[in-house]
């Protein structure tokens, strides 16, 4: 290994320097090609290196300097670099200096040009940017913590929300979490169509039957009920052991009309399902078929929370609510009886029957009835 020597105890020729040397503000000096022998430097680099004492900085960088590592850099690259970090706290010399070798043509004499750099500023720089890259790592591993907290608590509310919407009505749970409604302890009157049912006989079913099968059985005729009131938009209010209580307009309406129709449709369903019930139920042994009775009326009735702060039901009350879960009662097996309040929205979409005028507890007079055949197959649904 060829290593190369220098310090001011070598001559330097006396050469005169490129005009604009001088003026750069950086070390600079000239080797002569073949021995690198200091020719020219400039009082920056006698500063920088100083020079002027043996086992100076110059000394230690050309001693470890590869000669021919050098000159093949050169010839390929066209230069070869090197940087010093001088540990120097003075303000005068920088504490990371870059010099760059490159061959030189002056005066038609060829040289290795020595251009050396303050780099202290981008060292400093470079040491920020590290400081703050690992300000900034840490912020993110707190973030990333902060995020995965965040998820698991997400997935907790998700979780958790899943299970309260068993609780609710979709429509009611839907409005609620959309911000359409507020939780508040408030009603309004607004006009609704309401469905009540119940299963005949269930009552006497009770004493037949084991109290774990006939739950197993109640609850998956409330499960198949209970879906098609959400495909027809209903608002599930309550199931009051057999009985499903269910109104149309609130908190979603598509008008009274269509609430109208859509109940009776969802009454039908319902009836229509129970058969397909019925002979599944026998083929799980129970011998006693089971039958509907619906009921459905349509008016104006007070709407919203009730309860307290703590507690509270959204549901509905009023003499009109009352009336339709005395039509269940007076329907025949089967029968979907209707008030002539509901009869009057949807008699051009739903066969119809008159039943006369029934007596019902609550109501002095007279209330007309109608029984649902079917849906009118001319007639356009929405």
């Amino acid at each position: 290994m060829s290593m190369v020597t220098m310090s001011i105890s070598e001559n330097i020729s006396s050469i005169t320097a490129p005009p604009s040397v001088d003026l750069i503000g950086d070390a600079y000096a000239l080797y002569e090609d073949e021995a690198l022998k200091l020719a020219y430097c400039n009082s920056v680099f006698i500063e920088w290196f100083n020079i002027q004492h043996p086992g100076s900085l110059l000394d230690e960088t050309m001693t470890s300097l590869n000669k021919a590592t050098l000159f093949k850099r050169i010839e390929k690259r066209g230069y070869y670099s090197i940087s010093i970090d001088t540990g120097c706290t003075d303000k005068k010399i920088p504490s990371l200096i870059e010099i760059r070798f490159q061959k030189t043509q002056w005066q038609g004499t060829q040289y290795i040009s020595a251009y050396a750099r303050d780099m202290s500023k981008l060292k400093e720089k470079e040491m920020l940017i590290e400081s703050h890259s690992k300000i900034i790592e840490e912020s993110n591993r707190k973030l990333a913590r902060k995020t995965k907290k965040l998820e698991e608590n997400n997935q907790q509310l998700v979780s958790l929300s899943k299970k309260l919407a068993k609780y609710l009505s979709p429509e009611v749970y839907n409005s609620i979490f959309t911000g359409e409604k507020e939780v508040n302890l408030e009603t309004q009157r607004k006009k609704l169509t309401v469905f009540f049912s119940d299963i005949q006989g269930f009552t006497s079913l009770t004493d037949t039957m084991e109290a774990e099968a006939l739950a197993t059985l109640l609850n998956s005729y409330l499960k198949e009920m209970a879906e098609v009131a959400a495909r027809y938009g209903g608002t599930l209010d309550k199931f009051i052991g057999d009985a499903i209580m269910v109104f149309f307009g609130d908190p979603k309406s598509r008008g009274e009309k269509q609430d109208a129709v859509s109940c009776v449709m969802m009454a039908i369903e319902m009836r229509e399902h129970l058969r397909f019930l019925r002979e599944k139920w026998i083929n799980q042994g129970i011998s006693e078929p089971l039958h509907i009775r619906i009921g459905i009326n349509t008016g104006y009735c007070t709407v919203g929370n009730f309860g307290s702060e703590n507690r509270m039901d959204y549901t509905i009350i009023g003499g009109q609510v009352n009336l339709a879960s005395r039509l269940e009662a007076k329907a025949d097996t089967d029968q979907i009886l209707i008030s002539h309040e509901t009869f009057a929205l949807v008699q051009d979409t739903v066969i119809c029957e008159s039943k006369g005028d029934v007596s019902v507890k609550g109501i002095a007079h007279p209330v007309k009835t109608y029984q649902v055949i079917g849906m009118n197959q001319k007639a356009e649904v929405c």
